[in-house]
Parts: structure tokens; C-alpha cells; sequence
């Protein structure tokens, strides 16, 4: 499945120096999978990225592995729209929806990431993100959040990118 695809697949410098691991370009849809819950959200068993981070073990690492059971964990998206205005969570996590421009299930196009409160407080966070409808491409960690799964917010899934590592302009079209 993916674990052979990612191990071929050419990967991208991070542009956090405090990230060493390579990116592998994906999209929102590939992260997501096929699974969908009874809400309407991603199911965990139905993710591309297998097996992934999870679980609070995995949540606030300064420095995430680069791989889990030789699966990537860093990666790379291209293209996607900041979906509402960013904001910070009671946590101190800054957070925010993402979304690609393909047509579908708005569930199914939007993944939700955190700038996190470790990487904050250590000086190693990317930038705040941009305002609403800014489209961007970005580097981040894939993790499972399951206390999200019956959350509007979070679009009915775990899913999301923990830590996001950096963001810039959109450079591409989206995919």
C-alpha cells in the first residue's frame, strides 16, 4: 500500500531547521483515506498513512520520529485554503482548518492542524498562520487525535497535521 510507495517516493527538504526529516508530498485526501464515520468525518482505520502518530505518547514531541512501522509521518501539502480564521485553542495550541479546492464532501476536504504549544514556547514554531482564504502550502506531522472524532470543529474526525512545522505561500496550483 503506502508504506511501499513512500519508501521509492522522492521527498522534500523540511523548512524548519528544526525538522531533519524529509517531506513526502501529499494531499488532504490521501491523509484521509476512504473511511468515513457515521458523522460524516475520516475514520482512522480508513487514513493513508499507516500506521501514523496518536495518541498523547506522540502529541507534544519537539522532535517527531520521521517514520512510524516505516511509514512517513512528515509531509508536505501543496495548494490548500485556510478554511476559517485562525485561532488559539485553550491549550495554547494555535489551530485551524485546511482545505483543498477538489470538489467533494467538505468533511472529506478538510483537515485541521495546530501550531503546538511545545514547539511555541521552544522558539522553533512556524510563523502565526495566515487569515482566512489564504491559500498555502505546508509541512507538518500526520497524527490520530481521537478525542476529536465527534467534533464539528475538527470535521467529525481525528485526523490532523501535530505539530505543523511551517507554512509559505502557495507556490502551486492545488491538488
Amino acid at each position: 500500500m503506502l508504506q511501499a510507495f513512500f519508501g521509492s517516493a522522492a521527498t522534500l527538504p523540511s523548512w524548519n531547521p528544526n525538522v531533519t526529516c524529509r517531506a513526502v508530498r501529499t494531499t488532504i485526501s490521501t491523509i484521509l483515506g476512504k473511511g468515513r464515520s457515521a458523522l460524516g468525518g475520516a475514520t482512522e482505520a480508513g487514513g493513508g498513512f499507516q500506521p501514523h502518530l496518536a495518541g498523547t505518547s506522540d502529541l507534544r514531541l519537539l522532535h517527531p520520529p520521521c517514520t512510524v512501522g516505516g511509514a512517513a509521518t512528515f509531509v508536505e501539502i501543496d495548494g490548500v485554503t485556510v478554511a476559517e480564521q485562525p485561532a488559539q485553542s485553550s491549550d495554547g495550541d494555535w489551530t485551524v482548518n485546511l482545505s483543498s479546492s477538489r470538489s467533494g464532501a467538505p468533511l472529506m476536504t478538510t483537515i485541521h492542524v495546530e501550531e503546538d504549544r511545545t514547539w511555541i514556547a521552544a522558539g522553533v514554531a512556524p510563523p502565526l498562520l495566515p487569515p482566512l482564504g489564504t491559500r498555502i502550502d505546508v509541512q507538518g506531522f500526520v497524527f490520530w487525535d481521537p478525542g476529536h472524532v465527534t467534533a464539528a470543529f475538527h470535521s467529525f474526525s481525528g485526523w490532523e497535521l501535530h505539530a505543523l512545522s511551517a507554512w509559505r505561500r502557495a507556490r502551486t496550483e492545488a491538488h
